[in-house]
């Protein structure tokens, strides 16, 4: 069960993106908000969102080229989001290269 968006939803969805809702039981420890990625003039990901919670399992589907792998290196540090924020444990966190993620 869900409870009410944490005391930043307003300033998350300024981003574009949709609030992060708390669970009572998990605690929050990635948090993806507004990432975008482009390569030339291809948009490979707008607006990327996600929120990963202790014990939790994220399963990341979508057609090919919905931006899934843009996504994924971005959080493993393997190329860098031209927009977004990008929270580990509620801090805003970049990463230079794998290593930092």
């Amino acid at each position: 069960m869900r409870d009410a968006a944490g005391p930043d939803a307003a300033a998350r969805a300024e981003l574009g993106g949709t609030p992060v809702f708390y669970n009572v039981h998990s605690r929050v420890l990635l948090e993806l908000h507004g990432i975008r990625k482009r390569f030339g003039g291809v948009t490979a990901l707008r607006d990327g969102n996600l929120a990963v919670a202790t014990g939790e399992v994220h399963l990341l589907m979508g057609e090919n080229g919905a931006g899934k792998s843009t996504l994924m290196k971005i959080v493993a540090g393997m190329i860098h989001a031209d927009a977004g924020e990008i929270l580990w444990r509620g801090a805003r966190v970049s990463f230079r290269n794998p290593a930092e993620a």
